[in-house]
């Protein structure tokens, strides 16, 4: 049995491929040794001449798998390279410089105006810039320019110091600078932005107390004479709502007499004059001389308001006119 050549095997092809070919071979070639046909195969150098034929087909076997691992090609694996930074960048951080003024969290006005905005505000970032040329972070940059107490160089930078300080200032629309003298509580004044500009700086070489009027103390004035304000305007919006109440009640009230006034008037109307009549003289004739002629129209009226439970004073004129007819009867 002829052994077919050798496939040559690329490093692409996969290793279960390069095992099978092996098998293949060796299963071919111990089929061969079993069948006599060991002439077929290719002669192998042998260490020892009495070697079996066996042996030899095992020996062709060894070559070919030394010659597949020679042919297989493994990757190569690369090195990783890490980033290291020789030396190390030191932030610059931002400390109140020592000055010769007065910090300005001593300065009760300013101290006060910067209590109400934070380090993210436009005006509290623009002081920051003016102080230390640098914008500094949100988180510490109110507490730096609390700390700020003037403008401090050597004698060889201050010029170029303030000349960056003033570019900065050019820089700034005039709100801003408004607002920059509304926070260190310097007055506008009514001069152009350069002057404005110039006592920015002037402050800032040497901060100090420039009003002795508090502003925390007049706000908090401010606040409760607008709270004694609306106090009292609370207690004359009462006191009208209750006089409204009050009218309203007493106009129902009115209203209601009105309408029984009208309805008795009615239920009077309804009584006939006979019966009015025989009340009349039955009341007058169980008078004594003496009860009659101390009797009054109004004990009469009265009376017949109690029987009819009704007002009889719309009725008035004829329990007169029967009453007088009566006594000149009795009378006479």
């Amino acid at each position: 049995m002829i052994i077919e050549e050798e496939k040559e095997y690329s490093s692409k092809e996969k290793v279960c491929d390069m095992k099978s070919y092996v098998q293949q071979h060796v299963t071919k070639a111990l089929e061969g040794v079993n069948n006599g046909e060991v002439s077929t195969l290719v002669p192998v150098q042998r260490s020892c001449p009495d070697q079996p034929p066996q042996a030899t087909a095992m020996a062709r076997v060894g070559k070919i798998d030394e010659k597949l691992e020679d042919s297989r090609t493994k990757r190569k694996r690369k090195s990783v390279d890490r980033l290291t930074l020789d030396q190390q960048v030191s932030k610059k951080q931002s400390e109140a410089l020592p000055g010769t003024g007065v910090s300005l969290r001593n300065i009760p006005n300013v101290s006060y105006k910067l209590s109400k905005v934070t380090g993210k505000n436009e005006t509290v970032e623009a002081l920051h810039l003016l102080m230390y040329r640098r914008k500094g972070t949100a988180q510490s940059r109110k507490k730096h320019v609390l700390d700020f107490s003037g403008l401090s160089f050597t004698e060889d930078d201050t010029k170029k110091e303030i000349e960056s300080r003033m570019n900065t200032l050019n820089k700034m629309n005039l709100s801003l600078i408004h607002d920059l003298l509304d926070v260190l509580d310097i007055k506008r004044g009514q001069g152009d932005k350069q002057a404005k500009i110039e006592l920015i700086l002037s402050f800032l070489k040497k901060p100090k107390q420039l009003s002795e009027i508090s502003l925390e103390q007049r706000d908090v004035a401010r606040r409760e004479k607008a709270k004694r304000k609306r106090s009292i305007q609370e207690k004359k919006k009462s006191a009208k709502r209750n006089s409204k109440r009050a009218q309203d009640t007493k106009k129902k009230a009115t209203t209601g007499q009105v309408m029984c006034d009208e309805s008795t008037e009615d239920q009077t109307d309804i009584i006939p004059l006979n019966r009015i009549k025989d009340e009349i003289h039955t009341m007058l004739e169980a008078m004594t001389n003496e009860e009659f002629t101390t009797v009054t129209t109004k004990m009469i009226m009265t009376k017949l308001s109690m029987v009819f439970q009704c007002d009889m004073r719309p009725r008035k004129t004829e329990v007169k006119e029967i009453a007088k007819a009566y006594a000149q009867d009795r009378l006479s």
